[in-house]
């Protein structure tokens, strides 16, 4: 899937580690931990949060004590953000959309070789909107659907149609 925020990196010697979120740079969220057995650690948060957000990794030794890595500022200026739901799907995905402005989008469902089997351009509200796709029609199988906005921004979503 693809929303996606810049990957978090950093290298260390650890038991275990935690990835935390926060939205101000206080109060942070548990949303990810990570075995030992890498020096190189990276995360892709699916779930990004839009404008500025932190992210530290807490260190975690074996015998409890746990120290935490410098914050990293991340910032998702995507004018939209896209979440597909139900997945798998029979007969109609709703697109959830959150624009901070009225824009169009192309809107492109591919078969698992990235040949282009439906396209239609939405316009998608300013604000948080919900829009259909019928996918009825479409064999059972893994597809992608590809949003493309402005700017050639783009998102990909991964879904099974039953």
């Amino acid at each position: 899937m693809e929303k996606k925020s810049e990957p978090y990196f950093l290298t260390t010697h650890c038991y275990i580690g935690n990835i935390e979120r926060s939205a101000d740079g206080k109060e942070f969220t548990f949303i990810a931990a990570k075995e030992a057995g890498s020096e190189k650690y990276s995360f892709e948060d699916i779930a990004q949060l839009k404008g500025t957000h932190y992210y530290r990794f807490k260190i975690i030794e074996k015998d409890g004590k746990f120290t935490y890595r410098p914050i990293k500022l991340v910032n998702n200026s995507r004018s939209l953000i896209a979440t597909l739901y139900p997945n798998p799907v029979k007969n109609i995905i709703q697109v959830k959309f959150n624009s901070v402005k009225q824009i169009e989008k192309q809107i492109q469902v591919l078969s698992a070789e990235g040949r282009v089997i439906l396209s239609n351009i939405w316009t998608i509200p300013q604000g948080e909107s919900v829009q259909s796709l019928h996918v009825a029609q479409l064999q059972k199988g893994s597809y992608l659907l590809k949003v493309t906005g402005p700017n050639n921004e783009q998102d990909l979503f991964k879904f099974q149609k039953l």
